[in-house]
């Protein structure tokens, strides 16, 4: 019986648009446990139950996106591009949003694309050769940090501007990850190891 082949080894540079959008979904999905959570709640005159409805529906939308990304993670390009535009179109329909019914929509959306993104950015930070669990640690320890820090910096622009703002403004890292998750696709193929 032949071993399997090993995954392709990426190069560290391949990892920011993936890491970026994990990055930016670890934002977009902590982003409503502050203030901003309370001002979309008075602004859409939406129940408080609703509040813990769109939690719940973004972490089970995560957990199948993160799950479908890691089935996906031999061809990282073809999980990596939808997940980001995911997440935008998801963090767009937030941001416009007339209605409750179109927060928790946006809501499924930002969850599939940032379980997407997670799934990618891991799969390819232990992709990077000897220092992939380093990479990996890194990655993981950012989202942390962002994820921590994303409920007070929404807060902040929240209280001080708008909390649909916070949700445009996700939109500038999520479009350079789909650039750097293309460029992905035109980088040579890594060859595989044995």
């Amino acid at each position: 019986m032949q071993p399997a082949p090993a995954s392709p080894e990426y190069p560290l540079w391949t990892i920011i648009g993936p890491g970026l959008a994990a990055l930016t979904g670890a934002y977009l999905f902590t982003a409503d446990l502050g203030a901003t959570g309370r001002s979309w709640i008075v602004d859409l005159h939406a129940p408080q139950s609703l509040f813990l409805s769109g939690i719940i529906a973004a972490v089970v939308a995560a957990a199948a996106g993160a799950a479908a990304g890691f089935l996906g993670r031999r061809i990282p390009i073809a999980v990596a591009v939808p997940g980001v535009v995911a997440m935008g179109l998801g963090s767009l329909a937030v941001g416009l949003c007339p209605n409750a019914v179109v927060l928790i929509v946006g809501k499924l959306l930002i969850g599939v694309g940032a379980g997407l993104a997670w799934a990618v950015s891991v799969a390819m930070a232990l992709s990077t050769g000897a220092s992939g669990r380093a990479v990996t640690a890194v990655l993981a320890g950012a989202g942390v940090a962002v994820a921590v820090l994303a409920p007070f910096i929404s807060g902040v622009v929240s209280t001080t501007m708008s909390w649909r703002l916070g949700y445009f403004l996700a939109l500038l890292p999520l479009g350079i990850a789909v650039v750097g998750s293309i460029a992905i696709a035109a980088s040579p193929r890594p060859p595989r190891t044995n």
